[in-house]
């Protein structure tokens, strides 16, 4: 059952809101919920210096316009309108391209509302809110009904949970024969070198190979359409604004002890990614759920 929500007027430009049968709060243009029980629980779990040295930049993982096409051209091709879920959106740069590119509902979720209210106003500017749910809450506990969906999408956010947990947690809220199509980080070789493991052991612990990702896919009850390992291009669209976002808070909390240990363990994962950019990658795989 939904839970929570609030009324919010700067989004919609003080125009008239009201509720509807299922308790979402709409009006002609935009919808808006949040799932606040939930979004607390998660939203201690996430240290502010991240969220601050994040809340800049246009990604939050290694992607690409032109990858989230290609994995959109790997889908069947979808009838009629398509219900459409994008997990852990952060500030939309795959949703924009899904509204544009499908039919339907499109139902954005993230835990970071700012990330939600940048969403909210890029989408009104570009027209394409029409069709917008944004959800402010938790990956692992959403509100929505079993069945609800066509396609789930989720760029560089399923670490949060684990993949193969991602997986078995998302699947009931397809419709039987949906689609899944999500991106996370691998390993591109059996044996990472021991610094690449021990870094990536403690990032990320579930992280593994290409090839295992798949068996785990099949194993919590999808088929494999395509996967494919996103270029080095992808990297580096995350990875240079980071970079020059880290530049500009240095100066900007000088001493402050916290903030230079984040701002640190940032500039570690880039260099590591420069020297070592052959062991590990982003990879998307575009599934398709068995009965």
């Amino acid at each position: 059952m939904l839970a929570g929500g609030s009324r919010r007027s700067g989004a919609n430009g003080g125009r008239s809101l009201r509720w509807d049968w299922n308790g979402w709060l709409t009006d002609s243009s935009i919808t808006f919920f949040s799932c606040r029980e939930h979004g607390k629980r998660e939203a201690s779990l996430i240290e502010k210096e991240f969220l601050l040295i994040h809340s800049e930049l246009e990604r939050e993982a290694p992607g690409s316009t032109a990858s989230t096409e290609r994995a959109l051209a790997s889908l069947p091709s979808l009838e009629g309108e398509v219900w459409t879920l994008d997990i852990g959106c952060g500030p939309g740069s795959a949703t924009k391209v899904l509204l544009q590119a499908l039919t339907g509902p499109l139902f954005a979720l993230d835990i970071h509302r700012p990330y939600l209210d940048r969403l909210v106003l890029e989408a009104l500017e570009a027209g394409l809110s029409h069709r917008l749910t944004v959800v402010e809450g938790d990956m692992a506990s959403m509100p929505f009904p079993e069945a609800s969906f066509d396609l789930i999408w989720s760029e560089g956010a399923v670490y949060v949970v684990g993949f193969e947990r991602g997986l078995t947690l998302w699947r009931p809220l397809l419709k039987e024969g949906g689609f899944i199509a999500l991106s996370d980080a691998v390993y591109l070789v059996d044996s990472p070198s021991p610094e690449v493991g021990r870094f990536w052991g403690e990032e990320y612990p579930t992280m593994t190979t290409v090839d295992e990702t798949l068996l785990r896919a099949r194993r919590a009850g999808f088929d494999v359409l395509d996967h494919f390992v996103l270029p080095r291009e992808d990297w580096c669209d995350y990875y240079l604004p980071l970079e020059a976002r880290l530049d500009f808070l240095e100066g900007e909390y000088e001493g402050d002890e916290a903030m230079e240990t984040a701002i640190a363990a940032e500039r570690r994962e880039i260099d590591l990614w420069r020297r070592h950019g052959d062991e590990v990658g982003y990879a998307f795989f575009v599934l398709r759920r068995r009965p």
